[in-house]
């Protein structure tokens, strides 16, 4: 389970920074667009900005799976352990009532011995 949320935020790194690297291509390739007033150059870094906004949407949808995976096996995880510790109180329910049954008996035992 650790390794499998580890390997979540590793891909989550990795997405985060191919976000970076697009969104300075962006800010780059807008930067040149402007500076050149050319109709015909601006029309064609067009397609690359379409391009990259596209691949930064499609980054931004798996880092949001990736975050809705991480939150559910966080979530499973914790249920695991709350049915752990109830396993646990439940047991030491079991051994409390074992144990006090155990002192009654064995008080009742000396009792009958001592008569």
């Amino acid at each position: 389970m650790e390794e499998d949320i580890l390997s979540l935020q590793a891909r989550l790194s990795a997405l985060k920074s191919k976000i970076r690297k697009c969104n300075d291509d962006l800010v780059d390739i807008r930067f040149m667009a402007k500076r050149n007033e050319d109709k015909r150059y601006e029309n064609l870094l067009n397609r690359p900005i379409q391009q990259f906004t596209t691949k930064v949407s499609i980054y931004q949808r798996e880092i949001d799976n990736i975050k809705l995976d991480m939150k559910m096996r966080q979530e499973e995880a914790d249920v695991n352990d709350f049915l752990y510790k109830c396993k646990i109180a439940g047991l030491k329910a079991k051994i409390k009532v074992f144990q006090e049954n155990l002192d009654f008996f064995l008080r009742e035992r000396y009792r009958r011995e001592a008569v």
